[in-house]
């Protein structure tokens, strides 16, 4: 470095931290020149995600008795060091102490202090660390376009409308909790806690992880602020200004003028863990990640090994199965196998389209299905879920869940759907489309909200019917004894999680990346519809962990269903009547009515047979409805038309002779 550069070195921002150089000049020259630019905070961020990038995907904090490079190690700790932060040595600490054989902390610090002197002329810089974590596959986007007009002078004067909207767009876009809602064209939300007289009733949001609210006059007024107002200050001259505010009318105008052009970045959701490739690289973020859309509330800090084998991720499952381990569940192989796919699913959940609904159901209060819940949500977000409760009209169930869902919770619960039908057209198409069109309370019109929420339902015998039967997996519970209430247990999972979620957390990534380092293999199991990602990073890991799919559970909701149930008594009562001959929905509807005149006459016509009998009783069963004719049977054969249920088919076919459809039933 030369003289010149040491000296634009030592007055730079941040520089000193025992008064050697940080090597600023050198960090411009690596091409790392956005790094002196940002703020101290922002600095310390960037200086933690690239030394547990290194030191999750690399080898080089690993000395040369472990497979290390002692040269490497060195460097790295100088520029650590070089990088001005203030928790270097704790960052640098903690990235060591992670490697195999690793020294005493006491001994770490030394050794880091003695580098501090090291020749501030040998090329080590901050740019050095940055690079190297560019090389394991960092991506420091988020910090490089970090930019804000804070302070930039803007005039209010007829004519020049365009340039104050331009400005007010780039300063709310810099604002870090400012976003457009899914996409660009979505509303522009500001991510913070909800308040709680900002819930529905019937909702709570006890937890600190914020979610979206819709952006205000107020909100874009405060983010107005941070420009330099100037209005012309009148008289001869025309270059005299005078400091004002931000004109209200104006800004109040703006958000709905730039409604779907905002150049705000999108937000897809919200997490609290690393993001891990399918190659196995692991990114500690803070903040907003452009790849994904997601921002990183808070960023926690582990160390996982570079190759794990399937052994390791076995022993691994091993310990995420452990805070559950005091529960009994109807089937205890699927139990285990599917709160293995519970704690995947909530770690990887906003990284993901759709995933599918976890229900924990048992028979009575108190067996701890909210604790299994809580557990979950603690170990991917570390707070509690959003709840939401069941009850009342499904009408005000949907406008409960759809407020939530305007605010992107991270974990949603639906509690107390105690003997409830599960389903509901906002719910079924949130799951498996990610998106739903939502009114806003107070508001007339139609948000497109896109959802990537953890979802769970708990309640006491809720049945999974109709089209939810693909979309939930249900975890049962048995009670321990018959006052579940009153049972002791050694341990509270939630809390168990809380206080060890580090080491879960790293168990999780072990597993994950393994599976990862292995190729991802496929399993050859079926297809599960409108969740090919989840399955592929979900189902089957856990098949390779345990050699369960837990997309049995789809099957079994069918199985359990009672409308499908309905619906298969149904076809073999007309598989029964009719054979593989084709009728027509006036032919069913008159056998309905001769065995209902039968029973209200029994001596003015004939008994009817047993297959007509059958087909009477599949009728009432299925077709609820008061008025039973052709054209409500017909809305029926249109649902269930090609679906294999209890082993036949419907197919209709157009009769151009009779003007209507023909209906066939086949056995599959």
């Amino acid at each position: 470095m030369t003289t010149t550069a040491n000296r634009r070195a030592e007055t730079a921002p941040g520089a000193g931290h025992g008064g050697f150089d940080t090597g600023f000049a050198d960090a411009l020259a690596e091409g790392n020149a956005w790094f002196p630019q940002l703020p101290a905070a922002k600095q310390a961020e960037v200086v933690k995600y690239a030394v547990l990038h290194v030191a999750n995907n690399s080898s080089l904090f690993e000395r040369n008795q472990h497979g290390g490079n002692d040269q490497d190690y060195e460097r790295l700790m100088i520029a650590i060091a070089r990088s001005g932060v203030v928790d270097a040595e704790a960052i640098f600490v903690e990235a060591a102490s992670s490697a195999k054989g690793a020294a005493p902390e006491d001994q770490l610090r030394r050794f880091f202090h003695s580098m501090t002197s090291a020749e501030p002329n040998d090329g080590i810089t901050v740019g050095t660390l940055l690079n190297a974590a560019r090389r394991c596959g960092a991506d420091f986007n988020t910090w490089e376009a970090t930019s804000d007009n804070r302070g930039r002078e803007v005039l209010n004067c007829p004519g020049n409308e365009e340039e104050c909207r331009k400005q007010i767009d780039i300063i709310v876009a810099a604002d870090p909790q400012t976003f457009t809602l899914g996409d660009p064209t979505g509303p522009l939300v500001i991510l913070r806690v909800p308040k709680k007289e900002q819930l529905h009733p019937k909702t709570k949001w006890e937890g600190d992880l914020p979610g979206t609210t819709l952006a205000t006059p107020a909100d874009i007024m405060q983010r107005a602020e941070r420009l330099k107002w100037l209005q012309r200050a009148g008289g001869k001259g025309e270059d005299r200004f005078v400091r004002t505010g931000p004109p209200r009318a104006f800004v109040t105008e703006w958000l709905q003028q730039l409604r779907g052009q905002y150049r705000a970045s999108p937000l897809q959701g919200i997490t609290r863990v690393p993001r891990i490739d399918d190659n196995g690289i692991i990114h500690f973020i803070s903040g907003y990640d452009p790849i994904t859309g997601l921002f990183h509330d808070r960023l926690t800090s582990f160390h996982v090994p570079l190759k794990p084998s399937q052994d390791d991720a076995r022993k691994a499952a091993e310990v995420l199965w452990f805070p559950f381990s005091q529960y009994n569940f109807d089937d205890p192989v699927a139990g285990r196998a599917l709160l293995l796919a519970a704690e995947f699913t909530a770690i990887e959940r906003a990284f993901l389209p759709v995933a599918p609904m976890f229900v924990v159901r048992g028979t009575m209060s108190g067996t701890g299905k909210g604790l299994i819940v809580r557990t979950l949500v603690r170990l991917a977000f570390d707070t509690k879920p959003a709840m939401a409760t069941w009850g009342g009209t499904s009408e005000e169930f949907e406008k409960r869940l759809g407020a939530l869902l305007l605010q992107a919770p991270g974990a949603l619960s639906i509690d107390n759907a105690n003997g409830m039908q599960i389903k509901g057209d906002l719910l079924e198409s949130i799951i498996t489309e990610g998106c739903a069109d939502i009114r806003p309370l107070g508001r007339s019109e139609i948000i497109k909200v896109r959802n990537r929420s953890f979802i769970t339902l708990t309640g006491n015998n809720p049945i999974i019917t109709g089209d939810m039967a693909r979309r939930a997996l249900a975890v049962d519970i048995l009670p321990r004894s018959a006052d579940p209430e009153r049972d002791r247990y050694t341990f509270d999972p939630a809390e168990l999680m809380q206080r060890r979620r580090t080491n879960f957390l790293q168990a999780a990534f072990l597993a994950m990346r393994a599976f990862r380092l292995a190729g991802m293999p496929r399993q050859g199991l079926p297809a599960v519809g409108s969740f090919g990602e989840w399955s592929r990073k979900v189902r089957d890991l856990v098949y390779w962990l345990t050699d369960y799919d837990v997309s049995e559970g789809f099957r079994r909701n069918k199985a359990e269903d009672p409308r499908r149930q309905g619906d298969a008594a149904l076809l073999t009562a007309l598989y029964q009547h009719f054979g593989a001959n084709p009728f027509k929905a006036a032919d069913v509807i008159a056998v309905h009515k001769r065995v209902a005149d039968h029973r209200r006459s029994p001596h003015s016509s004939p008994a009817p047979t047993p297959t007509e009998q059958a087909v009477y009783e599949g009728i009432e069963d299925v077709l609820t409805s008061r008025d039973i004719n052709a054209k409500v049977f017909g809305y029926w054969a249109r649902r269930v038309k090609g679906a294999r249920t209890g082993g036949f088919v419907l197919e209709t076919h157009p009769n151009p002779t009779t003007n209507a459809n023909d209906i066939t039933v086949q056995k599959v």
